[in-house]
């Protein structure tokens, strides 16, 4: 995601440094779907620099107007907001990204301690064996 939101980045400075009149042409395969993210990304940025917020909902809704199949599903508004989280505020990322640094790949071929696996989640365990649904607290938590 992070290569996303640079590569819009550095359009938007190109189009800053440029002084382009016009319009810009993007396109993917259907000519919606991605290309709809990127026009939504590059328009809450450009709209977040010169006033210090953005409404990403308004945005999407006014780019359907020129291209009604823009933004057809919610993992797409999803993906667009949380694209906008990352420039607007990296360090929650990175905050995210710290959670998940110590889970196992799906190619790891090591059988890790589920009492390692757990503490890396912010949970006990007792004895060895992973907390039910029910029982999993909060590792700061006094139970």
């Amino acid at each position: 995601m992070a290569r996303f939101v640079l590569f819009v980045e550095l359009v938007k400075e190109y189009l800053a440094e440029t002084n382009e009149q016009g319009s810009l042409l993007v396109h993917c395969m259907n000519g919606v779907g991605r290309s709809g993210i990127f026009c939504a990304v590059l328009s809450c940025l450009k709209q977040f620099d010169s006033l210090g917020g953005v409404d990403v909902v308004q945005t999407v809704k006014q780019l359907k107007q020129c291209q009604p199949l823009f933004i057809r599903t919610e993992e797409e508004f999803c993906l667009i907001y949380d694209l906008i989280t990352l420039y607007v505020s990296p360090e929650a990322c990175l905050e995210q990204a710290e959670m998940y640094a110590n889970l196992p790949t799906a190619s790891s071929t090591e059988q890790l301690d589920s009492e390692i696996l757990y503490e890396n989640l912010g949970f006990k365990t007792e004895g060895g064996r992973p907390l039910s649904n029910s029982e999993v607290m909060p590792a700061e938590s006094t139970a």
